[in-house]
């Protein structure tokens, strides 16, 4: 299967576990957006790029609600993702 999960170098440590439950559902990008400091559901713009890419492969979900993203608010929602709320069922 190929699978690319992205996330912030902060959440690092949450994709093993992530990715096993990945495994058998297919090709997917999925953007791990956990809370880094005091911004709730983080992305970064290293993050957004690999958003734009799923974008072009329309395979382009979410972990977390975008919520108030003050960098890319707007842009996250005309691309429009799969929010999955952490159900990594949603994730097709």
């Amino acid at each position: 299967m190929k699978m690319l999960i992205a996330c912030s170098k902060h959440c690092y440590y949450r994709i093993p576990k992530i990715k096993e439950e990945l495994e058998n559902s297919g090709h997917a990008i999925l953007v791990l957006n956990f809370r880094k400091n005091k911004d709730a559901n983080y992305i970064s713009g290293a993050i957004f790029m690999e958003i734009i890419k799923a974008w072009e492969l329309e395979k382009k979900y979410i972990y977390n609600q975008i919520q108030n993203n003050k960098y890319f608010k707007d842009e996250l929602t005309a691309i429009n993702p799969v929010i999955s709320d952490r159900d990594l069922f949603k994730i097709k």
